[in-house]
């Protein structure tokens, strides 16, 4: 695999969408299965305000579409490998004792996709494209 820093990614021309996994907070139910001692350790070093997650610490994805986009068929692949992939349906949260932490995950069909028109880019016109680069997606 070869990453490109998303800094150093030539951007072609076109129109640049964000797809943002969501679901509705209710939805997220208590998972008795134990996190791994890596994830708990990452958890609570972040609680505790020890562990920063840095911009550099997304991997971001690009797709170059040289045909028409069907938004809709591009979404449902989205909502489809959400429910295949339940580590993009798990988080965790500080345990109701106070101390330890608590694994939450969201049911299979309980994530959507939702998009975000952020511009065309490659045009003359600095207003028509919006920086690249957002401080957060998705859930955490």
């Amino acid at each position: 695999m070869e990453y490109t820093e998303l800094s150093d990614y030539r951007l072609h021309p076109g129109i640049l969408t964000g797809w943002v996994g969501t679901a509705d907070p209710s939805q997220w139910r208590e998972d008795p299965r134990p996190l791994s001692a890596n994830h708990e350790t990452h958890v609570l070093d972040s609680l505790a305000g020890e562990e920063q997650v840095a911009p550099e610490d997304w991997i971001g994805t690009a797709f170059r579409i040289r045909r028409p986009l069907d938004h809709d068929a591009f979404a449902e692949t989205l909502r489809r490998w959400h429910a295949r992939h339940e580590a993009y349906r798990t988080t965790a949260v500080r345990g109701s004792d106070g101390t330890g932490v608590q694994r939450k995950t969201l049911p299979a069909d309980a994530v959507d996709v939702r998009t975000i028109d952020l511009g065309r880019v490659g045009t003359t016109d600095p207003s028509a494209a919006r920086p690249v680069c957002r401080g957060s997606a998705g859930h955490r």
